[in-house]
């Protein structure tokens, strides 16, 4: 039985847990999926973990994921969001900025 996707949160807490940490834990990600099963979380932390191993990389803390790599294998672009972010800015339905963060680089994560 397929696990219904729960939606995104809002475009600041994703960029707010991005910029905030090397690795992500279980609760970063309950802020990125707000009302997300338990099991829609483990088994997307199991893919992480899988593709972490796949490319390399340890694990700084037990329970914990890289960053870089979770966005990579939850399919949220940063960057896309950062642009649309800047917009809302622009457009004045936002006042503040939120600082710009480096691309995903799989190199800087382990892959040669």
């Amino acid at each position: 039985m397929a696990i219904e996707k729960p939606r995104l949160t809002d475009i600041e807490t994703i960029l707010r847990v991005y910029n905030s940490s090397q690795d992500l834990n279980t609760s970063d990600l309950k802020k990125l999926y707000p009302g997300a099963s338990a099991e829609f979380i483990t088994l997307r932390k199991r893919k992480i973990k899988q593709r972490m191993k796949e490319l390399g990389v340890p694990s700084n803390l037990v329970g914990e994921v890289n960053t870089n790599i979770a966005f990579e294998v939850l399919g949220i672009d940063v960057l896309e969001l950062e642009k649309k972010w800047d917009n809302l800015v622009r457009l004045g339905f936002l006042e503040k900025k939120v600082k710009r963060s480096k691309p995903i680089c799989l190199k800087e994560v382990g892959q040669a």
